[in-house]
């Protein structure tokens, strides 16, 4: 099979298949154009679909075992494509990234500890933090001419001599499409040691990174503690969020004995028989529809990028480093991120509200998700126009 264009054009009707991006119609009425959460539009790699129904052909659903070969295939694919030398020793499996940041928080930090993040960002980081009682501290960062997000690194320090007990990063960095180069995660890693503040990663977008930029997993980064954790799952890479798994890395026995000890405390479990049969068919054979995929995603970047310039020429564009989401500043044509939900939803078309991503920081900003056919993303853009600029 040809993973080409013609294979991501393909629109697939979803909207019978309880599906939150297309389903949820307190942001997008039923004849809208969803840019919003984060899954794509396409059709799964076939051999995961495969895989998928050959398990179920089987009549029996019984407790499973975690075969050697769930490990083997994320030791492999991570070898392939990141360079990173991963053991299983080094692994725990858990329902997704999510519950991974929540159990980094509890695990690593105490009652009222400060955790830092850098703002905007994704929004379980914060409530990971303010559900466990613990207190957020924030670097909000800058743009440079580009509207690239950068990090001072000296008001990273001083932000980590003030008694951060852990900072949680996100690389890629969502909402704002920023890969961390090897230089800057050498300097956070270098910092965290200094202070001695516990250091954990997000890397669950680390197979979206477009060229020329690179994906840099902090388990590479000499500088590193050895407790350092990095999360990933497949439900980005490979658009499988619905059957929840994903994993947490580090080559701290000590750590993981404490995370272990509090998964088994809270009852939390992972091992789901159809992730593991999806996760190893994707990780095992499907390099070519990633390949095709990545190419794709390329393309719609232009599409987005062109509209943009031409259609919303007051609005700023951060670069699309990463990911397969834009972060786009139109506080030109509109600040109250209230009255802009009205309007899109008025005008059939779903994005993700920047204040989702900091009350301040995204203040006047959107994200939009670009992974879908795309005839889909210009329909959307359109529509997104018309509630800028001519509204309803």
């Amino acid at each position: 099979m040809k993973f080409n264009k013609a294979f991501f054009d393909e629109i697939i009707d979803r909207t019978q298949s309880n599906s939150v991006k297309w389903g949820n119609r307190d942001i997008m009425p039923e004849d809208g154009i969803p840019l919003w959460v984060a899954d794509m539009d396409f059709r799964c790699a076939p051999a995961i679909k495969e895989a998928l129904v050959k398990r179920a052909k089987h009549p029996v659903y019984g407790y499973t075992m975690v075969i050697d070969e769930c490990y083997n295939s994320l030791i492999g694919f991570w070898e392939r494509h990141h360079n990173v030398n991963i053991n299983k020793e080094d692994l725990i499996m858990l329902p997704s990234v999510v519950s991974g940041l929540r159990i980094c928080v509890n695990v690593l930090t105490e009652p009222n500890d400060k955790v830092l993040l850098l703002t905007p960002i994704y929004r379980p980081f914060y409530s990971a933090i303010e559900d466990s009682g613990r207190t957020i501290s924030e670097i909000v960062m800058e743009r440079d001419e580009n509207n690239r997000y950068v990090l001072d690194l000296e008001k990273l320090e001083e932000r980590l001599s003030q008694g951060i007990k852990l900072f949680m990063l996100c690389n890629p960095h969502n909402p704002v499409s920023r890969p961390w180069s090897k230089e800057e995660l050498s300097a956070m890693a270098a910092l965290c040691k200094k202070y001695n503040v516990r250091l954990a990663v997000d890397e669950i977008h680390c197979d979206f990174v477009f060229p020329p930029h690179e994906f840099v997993s902090i388990l590479s980064i000499e500088e590193a503690a050895k407790n350092t954790i990095a999360m990933t799952s497949n439900s980005k890479t490979f658009n499988i969020a619905g059957l929840k798994q994903a994993w947490l890395i580090c080559r701290d026995k000590d750590t993981l004995d404490k995370i272990e000890k509090y998964k088994f405390a809270q009852g939390i479990e992972a091992g789901n028989i159809f992730a593991m049969e999806a996760n190893m068919a994707a990780y095992n054979h499907g390099d070519d529809w990633l390949k095709g995929l990545l190419k794709y995603l390329q393309g719609n970047q232009k599409t987005l990028k062109k509209f943009v310039e031409e259609e919303l020429p007051k609005a700023k564009l951060s670069p699309m480093e990463a990911t397969y989401l834009a972060w786009l500043d139109i506080s030109a044509y509109e600040t109250d991120n209230d009255v802009l939900a009205k309007r899109f939803y008025e005008n059939g078309v779903a994005v993700n509200s920047g204040t989702m991503f900091g009350e301040l920081t995204g203040k006047g900003f959107i994200r939009i998700n670009y992974a879908c056919p795309e005839k889909n993303l210009i329909k959307g853009l359109k529509r997104l126009k018309k509630a800028l600029i001519n509204q309803k």
